[in-house]
């Protein structure tokens, strides 16, 4: 599995390594610039980027 050179949230370069794997075993990354993880796939779709959750 190759590192991602940007990261999906915060948009900076080589700022990314690898951080783990989550739940559902996708591997998990960790910006240095924004301290945050992500993941490049989700099993649950609410996780996706650009989702927004229902209440009701």
């Amino acid at each position: 599995m190759n590192v991602p050179r940007v990261c999906k949230l915060c948009n900076s370069e080589n700022t990314v390594r690898k951080h783990g794997r989550g739940r559902s075993g996708y591997p998990r990354f960790y910006c240095s610039n924004c301290k945050k993880t992500f993941q490049l796939n989700y099993v649950y779709n609410a996780y996706k980027q650009g989702k927004t959750l229902r209440n009701g």
